[in-house]
């Protein structure tokens, strides 16, 4: 009996990452690669507009999934995580479909930068609040191989508007998108479970000093994370969004410079497992997370400046992309393990999501700056832009670095007691 049991739990937490390797397939997979569509746009539905105006999309589609995680990881505490899993499998793919028939900013903006990115983020949390409640020392791999979804649903998505926009239509291929995204997606719902003991109290009201406001008071160290990761969201997206772009600037054909961004999402298949592995070596070790968390933004900020800034051929920009996205990568799949690391398991989705407000903040500036930066550099080039993207991901390291300092060893919080 007791065997039965083991086996059944060890069943739904394998179950729970299959669940998170869709949602990130859908949600992410699709989000990630903002920069084919604003490149796109740039030269068909939206030609008439300047980088800084069409990046408005990508940026508030990043900063309405980001912010709706208040609300989100909240909802998961309450009820679990199903009744979100089953709102976005509908939500996301009908805001994919309803964009096929956008022609102007405001259409695009309503239906790309909130409908679509609300359905991921019911999508992302579901899934990451699941996870979180059956993982603790395999949680990195854990999360590296659900995140490998969304490299996978980035290179596959990207492929399929590439062949489809280029071949036949462009409404073609986003109806494509739309049944891609609605298939996997069907696949969160029986697979977001939840650990009982971890439900506890859920149902209670949602207390915005409690739950918001007095983590960041009481807790330098989660303060200081989501500092880190707010300055990160500063730069971290502006590659995905304008490096299919400087592809353009130099020479590039369109067709091949989308080919860019599927180079990043394929790096970054391997940076989030490998990021995992590395995170899983000292799985109890807070310090450790830190340090793995401060080593991949590191990284991602030298591949922007001087990697990127160097590449002056298609070959050269395809390396830095796949780079990048190893790296980049390894930060996105990083953060959430070390969320659930520092906080009580009953407030995992709080945690999550009331950090995931902050950061958005981010998100919604990051790509209007590097859009007005590259408007107002002479010819239009991208040097600024680098330089930006590569000392907001450095500022991110840092501070990621100090909170590992004042983080300390030994004993893991509240119900993490776990040994999966």
């Amino acid at each position: 009996m007791l065997i039965g049991v083991l086996l059944i739990f060890q069943f739904l937490a394998w179950l729970s990452v299959v669940g998170g390797f869709a949602g990130q397939f859908c949600a992410f997979g699709y989000l990630n690669i903002v920069g084919v569509f604003l490149a796109y746009y740039h030269t068909h539905q939206l030609a008439d507009l300047s980088p800084a105006d069409i990046s408005w999309i990508g940026s508030a589609q990043s900063f309405v999934c980001s912010a709706s995680g208040l609300l989100c990881g909240r909802v998961c505490d309450m009820y679990g995580p199903r009744i979100l899993a089953i709102t976005g499998t509908f939500m996301l793919p009908f805001g994919i479909l309803l964009s096929a028939f956008c022609t102007h900013w405001i259409e695009f903006m309503i239906v790309q930068s909130f409908i679509v990115p609300l359905g991921a983020a019911m999508l992302f949390y579901s899934t990451t609040a699941s996870m979180s409640s059956w993982f603790v020392k395999k949680r990195g791999v854990a999360f590296g191989i659900a995140t490998t979804g969304s490299s996978i649903g980035g290179v596959v998505m990207s492929y399929v508007f590439d062949q489809l926009s280029t071949q036949k239509s462009y409404q073609r291929a986003v109806f494509a998108l739309a049944m891609i995204q609605f298939c996997v997606a069907c696949v969160t719902i029986p697979s977001s479970t939840i650990r009982m003991q971890v439900v506890s109290d859920g149902r209670r009201s949602f207390d915005f000093r409690n739950n918001f406001v007095k983590p960041f008071l009481n807790e330098p160290v989660f303060a200081l994370f989501t500092l880190s990761m707010s300055l990160t969201y500063l730069g971290i997206f502006v590659p995905y969004a304008y490096m299919a772009s400087h592809a353009l600037h130099i020479g590039v054909p369109l067709d091949r410079a989308l080919h860019v961004v599927t180079a990043m999402s394929a790096g970054s298949l391997f940076g989030r497992v490998a990021a995992g592995a590395v995170a899983d070596i000292r799985s109890h070790s807070r310090k450790w997370q830190f340090s793995t968390s401060t080593g991949v933004a590191a990284c991602a900020s030298l591949t922007c400046f001087p990697l990127w800034f160097a590449s002056r051929s298609e070959n050269a920009v395809v390396f830095t992309a796949a780079v990048y996205g190893a790296a980049s990568g390894g930060v996105l799949a990083l953060y959430p393990s070390v969320v659930a690391r520092i906080s009580p398991a009953k407030d995992i989705g709080s945690r999550v999501g009331a950090m995931s407000f902050v950061m958005a903040f981010g998100s919604l500036v990051s790509l209007p700056i590097a859009g007005g930066i590259v408007g107002r550099t002479e010819g239009g080039g991208f040097g600024g832009l680098q330089f930006y993207a590569a000392s907001a991901l450095a500022g991110g390291a840092i501070v990621c670095f100090i909170a590992g300092r004042k983080s300390s060893e030994g004993a893991i919080r509240l119900g993490d007691e776990d040994d999966l």
